[in-house]
């Protein structure tokens, strides 16, 4: 299962793990200032620091006594108290062999990406995919390699299990630019295989779904939500209309940051193009209904 964190600096906040990381000092403009660190390098990332551009001096470790393992994620708040939304951000490995660097808007950019050295490229395009495991069974192995080519990347979970009705963010990238690609999911001895050929400069998720559903191919299900609100979405759902039940989270551990989006695949299985969506805030005190076919539709937005 995908491992997820959180470490909220400067949000009253109690965990009692991270209780080496002290208090910081919070903006009062309300913005949210959490940031998703995602370890895609093969490295432990063992320091995080912030600091305002143009300043030698970075803040103290922000992950305290904690480490960020290769495969794994953090959530962090980066806020130094006066309002600021734009800071650097620097991450090393143990004794600095390895640092990463990034200028990053904290009150519109939700997360970061680490890669390998030589394996970024440079371009600075978002290559972030979402991997959701809408099947019955777990992935133990997702791929990637370039058209036309026998050849495919090293196992992009590592030692990680994507479990049925989880998902995972990876990063796909060689390091050279491309866009497109063929993706490779496969279950435990390669018992079922899932591929797909995406361009993720401008897709940025992926749906497994068990082979007897019938329904991948039919019809593109996937849609854009807008959060142009100014609330956190904790939850989004489906369901049949007329159906009080409704689908599992498809926002998993994640959230939607106001004023941010998310591409996400919203398919039963079973050849339906018609849903009820709901998406709510942490305690539903904001709720947001939308009846739409998402074989025709290719986007949700919120407001206020």
């Amino acid at each position: 299962m995908n491992s997820f964190r959180s470490i909220a600096l400067g949000a009253i906040m109690a965990v009692a793990p991270l209780s080496a990381v002290h208090a910081q000092a919070s903006s009062d403009d309300g913005r949210n200032r959490n940031v998703t660190i995602y370890n895609n390098g093969s490295k432990d990332v063992y320091h995080v620091y912030f600091a305002r551009p143009g300043m030698e001096y970075y803040t103290r470790d922000l992950l305290g006594s904690e480490i960020l393992d290769s495969g794994e994620s953090m959530r962090i708040n980066i806020d130094n108290g006066r309002g600021d939304c734009t800071f650097k951000v620097k991450a090393t490995t143990a004794g600095d062999a390895d640092v990463w660097e990034k200028t990053i808007n904290v009150c519109t950019e939700s997360s970061w990406t680490l890669v390998d050295s030589g394996n970024s490229s440079s371009d600075n395009r978002n290559r972030n995919i979402t991997v959701y495991n809408n099947s019955s069974q777990d992935i133990y192995h997702v791929y990637f390699g370039k058209p036309g080519m026998e050849y495919y990347s090293r196992d992009l979970l590592g030692s990680q299990i994507l479990d049925a009705g989880e998902n995972l963010r990876v990063n796909v990238d060689n390091g050279r630019g491309d866009c497109t690609f063929n993706l490779k999911a496969t279950t435990a001895g390669d018992s079922d295989v899932w591929e797909k050929s995406i361009d993720v400069c401008t897709e940025s998720s992926w749906t497994l779904v068990d082979r007897r559903s019938g329904n991948s191919g039919d019809a593109n299900r996937r849609i854009t939500i807008y959060n142009n609100s100014d609330y956190q979405v904790y939850k989004i759902v489906f369901g049949v209309p007329g159906n009080e039940m409704y689908s599992r989270d498809l926002l998993g551990s994640n959230t939607l940051a106001p004023h941010s989006n998310l591409s996400i695949d919203v398919d039963n299985g079973r050849g339906d193009c018609t849903f009820a969506l709901k998406a709510q805030t942490q305690s539903e005190e904001t709720v947001w209904n939308k009846t739409i076919n998402v074989c025709t539709e290719r986007s949700w937005t919120l407001t206020n």
